[in-house]
């Protein structure tokens, strides 16, 4: 078995982490009470179906391009109430926002 030089495990020190972004992600039910109270419901596409295959597409390119991409269920009733407290509307800057919130809460913050 070949042993890694210094130079090799140097390397991987410096390697920076992947940067990570939340993705806003359904199950067919969230996603349609979501797209029902919308303020761009235009933003969504027409089926669940479609917003899936897209989803799917998205996540694949981001891993591409060295994105750590993180796919957070969304909550209707939990992004609605969100939204009020953080004096939002749903729009997709908001949805956006709400997922990365959610993330940050999901994981351990390292200091």
């Amino acid at each position: 078995m070949k042993k890694t030089s210094l130079m090799d495990r140097l390397r991987a020190r410096k390697t920076p982490p992947k940067a990570a972004a939340a993705i806003a992600w359904y199950n067919p039910e969230s996603w349609f009470k979501v797209k029902a109270v919308a303020e761009d419901p235009e933003r969504f596409e027409a089926t669940f179906e479609e917003w899936l295959i897209r989803a799917k597409r998205q996540l694949k390119t981001m891993e591409a391009d060295g994105v750590r991409a993180i796919a957070v269920p969304v909550e209707a009733n939990e992004l609605m109430i969100w939204c009020s407290i953080n004096g939002r509307s749903n729009y997709s800057e908001s949805r956006a926002e709400y997922a990365m919130w959610k993330l940050s809460r999901a994981r351990p913050v390292k200091g």
